[in-house]
């Protein structure tokens, strides 16, 4: 345990020592207010007019010879200074640790957020929101927690030696007892720890379950209650959420009974103390109550490195599972060593591409080649998982090729800068993310400043502005989580004016249009039309009807290019492409949809690359 605390406490180590430290401190200062105390209450106590102690305590009775009136009143004043400094010092030492407890949650997030951000998309995509809940949510306060707990059980340890060296000083015999009484407490403590411990871990692994669960039943929540399972998401929600509380209760009901059992231990104690100082061994009324005096502050420390090391065990399988997923996702991590940084889009280039996923025998892309020029829309066309979206990985850099070449501009695309390529695509997804605020929130989301006109110039692009400006406060309409105040087109319309935001010189619609009904889908792919020239579009899709704006379709089967043309080219060739109009109600007969000529609103298409 102290070097799993050890670990956490990377960074943070000089601060803990030096709250540790102000608490043996409060300690020290606590103890010597008790011997303060002693000849006081011996002077008050004793029949005769000077105290009756000996040995190593005679100096502090004597007062360094002052009158015998002094006694009472000035060790009054000096235990009432030094509790009141004790007071003062515990106060900081808990400032101290309060502060250590914020900053280890805090960077218990900010190392597992920084290192999933970086993953490698194909492992990232492996993993359970459940997994990833926990470990940003619920891992850092646990830790956090943990930490908070070993230190006062630290500053509980040099609490309890102190006041021990104070009883040896008064009395070793009973502070041999004392030490029985401790011995135990101790061996409660570690019977408790160690079932604990097992509860903890069943913990940690039911929050993944229950963060997936969720996850499935509040992400979901319109289908189950459309299909009629609304109960049965109660049912789930319910056996999960009992088990959690039951696995809880497990894991800290041995810490009330450690506490039940020492507190009631310490009561028989005290009597059976009482008992042997007073009537057996005959000392003075004043020992014993300083003596007891001293237990009573030494018992609780006692109690409290028991409890506090106990929950610090408890929390600690939360550590191991957090620094678990961390190193996966270290072992994961995204390398990008590029730093070119090109000037203007000219063309993308995908040479021989091959793309074996890991764990997979079969290739997802075989010998696949192709060409985006600048201004230029080519579409990808195929059925369902004939790797159409890994072209767009490949594309955008979430993903390498096993064999061949992505170059931009002739330069491979992993010699250039990862972010300032990514920052110059927009992209459009079947279900693109939208946030909760308002329309221009959405629109220039992720941008560093706000330009209205430029937002307005973007959604009127993306056929947006129309109902934008019939929304109760225009771009400042709040539109609710996910957009869900919003039409299933009015949020496509919304992303794809966020897309056109960026001033991209590549636009990526990953089957951007298939979750729509034929209006919104007319409505997107008009504005489609009038964007197509002002940037470089790669269109993947599954219904063919979208792709009659295209320069250049590519149709996929099994990760192979099969088929390439143009529109009114395949639609009259035998093969896959035509074979896809017919089973989408296409007539291969039909003319290609006119592009209509209408004014479009400038945009600016090259952006000078950030210095």
């Amino acid at each position: 345990m102290f070097k799993d605390y050890w670990k956490i406490l990377e960074g943070h180590r000089v601060t803990a020592s030096f709250a540790v430290l102000l608490l043996g401190i409060a300690s020290v200062l606590e103890g010597l207010a008790l011997i303060a105390l002693m000849p006081a209450l011996s002077a008050t106590l004793s029949a005769s007019s000077r105290p009756e102690t000996s040995g190593y305590l005679q100096h502090l009775v004597v007062w360094f010879s002052l009158p015998d009136s002094y006694i009472v009143p000035l060790g009054l004043s000096v235990f009432a200074l030094l509790g009141v400094t004790t007071a003062l010092f515990r106060l900081f030492g808990d400032t101290k640790m309060l502060r250590i407890r914020t900053r280890v949650e805090e960077s218990a997030r900010v190392q597992m957020a920084n290192t999933l951000l970086r993953m490698q998309w194909s492992r990232y995509v492996a993993l359970q929101v459940g997994d990833i809940s926990k470990a940003m949510l619920i891992e850092g306060v646990q830790m956090g927690a943990g930490t908070h707990s070993f230190l006062l059980g630290l500053g509980a340890i040099i609490a309890a030696l102190c006041y021990l060296g104070i009883a040896f000083a008064i009395s070793v015999p009973m502070t041999l007892m004392t030490l029985l009484f401790g011995l135990f407490g101790l061996g409660a403590y570690y019977l408790a720890s160690r079932g604990s411990r097992r509860h903890a871990r069943e913990l940690s692994q039911m929050m993944t379950s229950i963060g997936n669960e969720v996850n499935n039943i509040f992400g979901n929540l319109k289908f189950f209650r459309a299909a009629g399972r609304s109960r049965l998401a109660e049912r789930q929600t319910r056996e999960l959420s009992g088990r959690y509380g039951r696995t809880f209760f497990r894991s800290q009901i041995l810490s009330v009974l450690m506490r039940f059992g020492f507190e009631a231990g310490a009561i028989v104690f005290i009597a059976a103390f009482l008992a042997v100082v007073l009537l057996l061994r005959g000392h003075s009324t004043a020992l014993a109550l300083i003596f007891l005096a001293v237990f009573y502050r030494l018992a609780p420390q006692l109690l409290k490195v028991q409890d506090c090391f106990f929950q610090a065990a408890v929390y600690l399988p939360w550590f191991h599972s957090w620094h678990k997923r961390l190193e996966e996702a270290r072992t994961a991590e995204e390398r990008h060593s590029g730093t070119e940084r090109i000037q203007e889009l000219s063309e993308i280039r995908l040479s021989a591409v091959e793309l074996v996923y890991s764990g997979r025998e079969s290739a997802a892309l075989t010998s696949v080649d192709l060409k985006i020029g600048r201004g230029e829309c080519v579409a990808i066309v195929g059925r369902s998982g004939s790797g159409k979206s890994t072209i767009v990985d490949l594309v955008s850099g979430l993903l390498a090729p096993t064999r061949g070449s992505v170059k931009v501009n002739g330069i491979d695309l992993s010699r250039i800068d990862t972010d300032f390529w990514r920052d110059r695509i927009g992209l459009v997804l079947q279900e693109s993310p939208l946030f909760y605020g308002t329309v221009i929130d959405n629109i220039a989301w992720g941008e560093p400043e706000v330009d209205r006109s430029k937002a307005e110039r973007a959604a009127r692009l993306a056929h947006a502005w129309e109902f934008i400006a019939n929304l109760p406060s225009g771009m400042d309409t709040l539109i609710g989580e996910k957009g869900g105040m919003l039409s299933g087109g009015q949020r496509q319309r919304i992303a794809l004016a966020r897309a056109l935001y960026r001033d991209p010189w590549l636009l990526i619609l990953d089957e951007a249009t298939s979750a729509l009904d034929s209006h919104a889908e007319a409505v997107v792919q008009e504005a489609l039309r009038e964007i197509k020239g002002r940037c470089a579009i790669l269109m993947i899709a599954h219904k063919v009807k979208t792709t009659e704006i295209a320069d250049n379709i590519l149709v996929l089967e099994e990760g192979r290019i099969v088929q390439k043309g143009t529109w009114s080219d395949l639609s009259r060739e035998n093969g896959p492409f035509r074979e896809l109009m017919v089973l989408q109600g296409i007539d291969p007969g039909k003319p290609e949809a006119p592009v209509l000529d209408r004014a479009r609103p400038t945009m600016r298409t090259n952006r000078t690359p950030t210095k």
